[in-house]
């Protein structure tokens, strides 16, 4: 049997089902603004999610901007280095040398540290890190800090530390180093502390402290240093702290020391014979 809708009512069926399309229509662009939406306030509110997913393997990166990388499967400073770096570590790994650009583009990086088993860096490897604070390189392999290679041994040539004006720590303890260049600390004009204890120094150069004014705490204990040359720590006036216990000291004068700081530690394992000189004191003195 055939239904006979009246016109008119057919007209108010045509027109409901076209509210009804426009609606699911409406709907669906607001579903789409929302789900956007969610997508752009998860994006800026969980800026550790982006950080993390650009971290190199072998290393642990945090929001804060530090790195830290172990393992003896890295063999040059890992890629790519989330943008915020500024303090990157590198431990126990496998690295002969730093490559001269693998530290390029970190203009952010405050702190480098790199112990264990580096026995040598190149010229101009920290060149870019104009902006570095603190450089640790101790626990090392490092022997020779000098522009020649004698006998094998891996060296440091004397512009490594170029341009390094804002640095304020420095250690390369704990290495073999037995000669340091008398220009090796000369654009570390800054520096406040420097670390030198646990090598085989057995002199230090004329001049080498020249350029550290700013200095404050110097240890270079636990080494084979068996006299100091004359003067060598009077540019040092801001010194405060200074270790040289575990020579090979046999003399020093004690009046020199006692002019460029405040503790000094030189006695044990040293046999010292104290030289008092009126005429060095009377050297500082403007009448």
């Amino acid at each position: 049997m055939n239904i006979i809708i009246p016109s008119q009512l057919t007209k108010y069926i045509v027109k409901i089902e076209l509210c009804v399309r426009l609606l699911f229509r409406s709907l669906k662009h607001v579903f789409v603004f929302t789900e956007t939406l969610w997508m752009v306030v998860i994006f800026f509110t969980l800026p550790h999610r982006t950080y993390s997913m650009i971290c190199p393997a072998s290393c642990m990166c945090s929001s804060a901007g530090k790195v830290e990388c172990v393992g003896l499967t890295i063999t040059d400073v890992p890629r790519p280095l989330p943008v915020q770096t500024n303090r990157l570590e590198l431990d126990k790994t496998n690295m002969n040398v730093i490559n001269e650009h693998s530290l390029a583009n970190l203009t952010l990086l405050l702190r480098f540290s790199l112990t264990r088993n580096l026995p040598t860096l190149p010229v101009g490897v920290f060149s870019s890190l104009t902006s570095l604070e603190q450089l640790q390189l101790d626990g090392n392999k490092l022997y020779n800090i000098t522009s020649d290679i004698r006998n094998g041994l891996t060296h440091l040539t004397p512009g490594v530390f170029d341009m390094m004006t804002n640095l304020t720590f420095l250690t390369l303890a704990r290495n073999f180093i037995k000669t340091l260049p008398p220009n090796i600390f000369h654009s570390l004009t800054n520096l406040r502390r420097l670390v030198l204890h646990d090598n085989n120094l057995e002199v230090l150069e004329p001049g080498i402290f020249d350029a550290l004014v700013n200095l404050v705490d110097l240890k270079i204990y636990s080494n084979k240093i068996a006299s100091l040359p004359p003067q060598i720590f009077w540019p040092l006036r801001n010194l405060h702290n200074l270790s040289l216990s575990s020579n090979q000291l046999q003399e020093v004068c004690y009046t020199l020391l006692m002019i460029c700081c405040y503790n000094i530690n030189i006695s044990p394992y040293n046999q010292i014979y104290i030289m008092v000189q009126l005429e060095l004191l009377l050297s500082y003195i403007t009448f």
